[in-house]
């Protein structure tokens, strides 16, 4: 039989321990007096200068991903036998006190250590550095513009390519149009694919298999169940106005309240099954204007390739002239 693996962190019980035991160590370590060289004066210090609870938490950050009950129990002793020590420290003149004091103190002249060596190095950085007061690049616009016509035809306009060749450092690269096998159109400029290009068409992937995975479960489960569930409403009605009680009048009533906020068409009772279609059609015809979008995108995407084919082919004898310039100016610089 195989035997699950504990992960503490996982347990309830533990995590409510170790929370308890966590607030008691900081609660407790906060009252501990310490010399004044030791406290913060940082306003913005989140334990009002006292060091401890910061200890405490890096601690704690440190064994969380600890799994081995020996280290669990040897880093839960420790704590509780802390939690013991700081109550003995809050009198000065206590063993415990110089003991705490010896073991703060050390940590935290580290700590002041690295941060002025964080502050000197972030200082040199700048001044090798300094900030430019030229302005910054304008943003580049979008690679495709959406327009929709007023009969509702999708377009999209090409606003970010082809580049102009005086923005270009070297020869423009022909682009090629992708679509992926769930409808997405895509402009691959170089090799290897950018991450984020590669993020967003899986992102918009996963979207489209969802939503096509919930229309087939709602075509095939949730148009029968909901057919039972109306089944059982009107047998339900029946059997009330059979009775001729109050029931059959209540239903009714919430009957014609629904129709009234027009969740019913053609006076017809709410039914389970008509939400369902109901459901089915605007995702479908989500779908299908998704679709749309899709071949306007692919159209754009192609007439950037063209265009930018056809400028690659008028500037070769630019980048010619570029290179031949280039050669002649290294040749009289030597």
């Amino acid at each position: 039989m195989r035997v699950s693996t504990f992960v503490p962190a996982r347990d309830s019980r533990h995590r409510h321990a170790c929370f308890a035991l966590y607030r008691a160590l900081v609660r407790e370590g906060r009252r501990v007096p310490l010399p004044s060289d030791l406290l913060s004066s940082d306003p913005s210090h989140p334990h009002k200068g006292h060091p401890i609870p910061g200890l405490i938490q890096k601690q704690f950050r440190r064994n969380r991903g600890d799994v081995s009950k020996r280290l669990v129990f040897v880093a839960l002793t420790a704590g509780y036998k802390f939690l013991s020590i700081f109550r003995e420290a809050q009198s000065q003149c206590s063993d415990a006190h110089t003991k705490i004091v010896s073991l703060v103190r050390p940590r935290v002249e580290a700590a002041r250590r690295h941060q002025a060596a964080a502050a000197a190095a972030a200082a040199a950085a700048a001044a090798q550095h300094p900030p430019s007061d030229s302005q910054p690049k304008p943003k580049r616009p979008p690679l495709l513009t959406r327009q929709i016509s007023p009969d509702g035809k999708i377009t999209y306009i090409p606003t970010g390519r082809p580049i102009p060749v005086t923005e270009l450092s070297k020869p423009r690269k022909i682009p090629h149009v992708f679509v992926t096998a769930e409808g997405i159109p895509f402009l691959r400029i170089k090799k290897p694919q950018p991450r984020a290009l590669g993020g967003v068409i899986r992102d918009l992937t996963r979207s489209r298999i969802k939503s096509v995975e919930v229309a087939e479960a709602l075509r095939n489960e949730g148009i029968v169940h909901a057919g039972f569930e109306d089944q059982w409403e009107d047998l339900v009605a029946r059997e009330a106005a059979r009775e001729g009680g109050a029931a059959a009048d209540l239903l009714d009533g919430s009957r014609s309240r629904s129709r009234s906020r027009g969740a019913v068409e053609d006076e017809r009772r709410a039914k389970y099954a008509g939400s369902v279609r109901a459901a089915l059609a605007a995702m479908a015809e989500r779908m299908r204007r998704s679709r749309l979008h899709g071949v306007a995108r692919t159209e754009a995407l192609v007439r950037i390739a063209d265009e930018e084919k056809r400028l690659f082919l008028e500037e070769r004898a630019y980048w010619k002239d570029e290179r031949r310039k280039k050669r002649r100016e290294a040749k009289e610089g030597g």
